[in-house]
């Protein structure tokens, strides 16, 4: 009975050095020695009640995979913490609270712990943030939109929209982002949703359309001429002083058109028009009047000249001066018969309309059987009205001579109405008459 330990007294623990429960390491114990001295085996008796669990065996080998779940079993406790591994590259060791990575040089990954603030990208160049520009800004104590507007100069701005156009929302930023409108006409054209359409402003923030007439139309932004007569000015390259005009349908050309056709197109009435072109009537210009415009009417002509033949009629008759006397042989005669051995006779007229300026000298060297009145014809045939005129005879005796026409004859005598027709007289007469025509 050795094998049995004694039995806690009060406040021992019931625990062995195994870890089982006392109670148990007596029973087994007993079994064991029990066992040692059994005889022939009893019947089987009842079945006790189960005994306290014992310790966990050994863990067995890990049996094969089962099949695939597919709900998800519980998630296992967390593993151990592994091993640290080693620094990251470029990541250098040590640093102290505050501090930041900041480049040595250009090479990759090369950082060193710094405390430094650069200036070229906001800081100080020291280790704490400050300096003017810094300071002007944490000293503000104003809310609205910050804007740097000098050296370490900072001011709040608001966002002002102008008199009319556009609106503005919280210029200053303090309740969200400034908004920016259209108003007025800004709002008006914005609204505007027709294609291929010309607007114009009809009112007060107000556009309409424009409606294109059946000579025009307007497509992709461009305003074509659908007229061949607006199409053909178009075509024109237009230059100073020129108008254009028509040259047939549907084609035209340049005039010229100088300063003066415009001062003379620009007067109002016809008599600033004749001002302008220096023909004012009663200024520059005689008045309308039916004589002259009967003269008017005549065909002018070398030895012409113009006369009345009747109120506002007109007509032209022959004129020669005496420098350019018709020249003319007359016919010499006498009134009694005979005629005359030897006799010369030259003659000259000038013609003024009707009235004839005529001259004759006639030389009488041998009468022969000439007797009577001397006479000598006409150079232009007269119209019948008596005429008279006078002359003398140059060579002989210096006798005043006389002449009348008769006929187609004017007759000539001396004075004393005797005869001139003797031999050695040179008779010279002179004399004005009508023409017939």
């Amino acid at each position: 009975m050795s094998a049995f330990r004694p039995l806690p007294t009060a406040g021992q623990p019931w625990f062995s050095q195994t870890g089982l429960p006392l109670q148990f390491e007596y029973f087994f114990a007993l079994d064991q020695y029990v066992r040692k001295i059994e005889g022939t085996p009893g019947p089987q008796g009842p079945k006790g009640d189960p005994g306290i669990q014992g310790p966990s065996g050994p863990q067995g080998v890990q049996g094969p995979p089962g099949a695939d779940s597919t709900v998800p079993g519980p998630q296992g406790d967390p593993g151990s913490p592994g091993t640290p591994g080693a620094d990251g590259q470029g990541v250098p060791t040590g640093g102290t609270a505050g501090q930041f990575l900041a480049k040595v040089n250009s090479t990759d990954f090369n950082t060193q712990w710094s405390s430094v603030l650069p200036i070229a990208n906001g800081g100080t160049g020291k280790s704490t943030a400050g300096g003017a520009t810094l300071d002007a800004i944490s000293g503000f104590g104003l809310t609205g939109i910050l804007a740097r507007t000098a050296t370490a100069v900072y001011n709040v701005l608001t966002i002002t929209g102008p008199a009319a156009g556009i609106t503005v929302t919280n210029g200053d930023g303090t309740t969200g982002n400034p908004t920016l409108g259209l108003a007025n006409d800004l709002a008006a054209l914005e609204a505007l949703s027709g294609t291929n359409t010309i607007y114009y402003r009809s009112a007060a923030d107000t556009w309409s359309p424009v409606t294109i007439g059946g000579l025009l139309s307007f497509s992709g932004g461009t305003l074509n001429i659908g007229d061949a007569e607006l199409a053909a000015i178009g075509g024109l390259t237009s230059a100073a002083d020129r108008l254009p005009y028509f040259t047939g349908s549907g084609t035209a050309a340049l005039a010229t058109f100088t300063s003066a056709g415009r001062a003379l197109v620009d007067d109002a009435t016809a008599s600033d028009q004749r001002t302008t072109l220096g023909l004012a009537i009663g200024t520059n210009v005689q008045a309308y009047d039916a004589d002259l415009a009967a003269i008017a009417g005549l065909t002018s002509a070398a030895n012409k000249v113009p006369y009345y033949t009747g109120s506002g009629t007109a007509a032209l008759g022959d004129f020669s001066v005496a420098s350019g006397a018709t020249s003319f042989t007359p016919t010499i005669s006498t009134t009694g018969g005979g005629s005359f051995t030897t006799v010369s006779a030259v003659g000259a007229y000038t013609r003024v309309g009707r009235l004839i300026f005529a001259s004759w000298t006639i030389t009488i060297t041998n009468i022969g059987t000439a007797t009577g009145q001397l006479q000598a014809s006409l150079p232009v045939a007269s119209d019948g009205t008596p005429a008279f005129g006078i002359g003398r005879e140059d060579h002989t005796t210096g006798k005043l001579l006389q002449a009348q026409i008769i006929g187609s004859n004017i007759v000539i005598r001396d004075s004393a109405n005797a005869s001139v027709v003797v031999n050695g007289y040179t008779n010279y007469i002179s004399l004005v008459y009508v023409a017939a025509t």
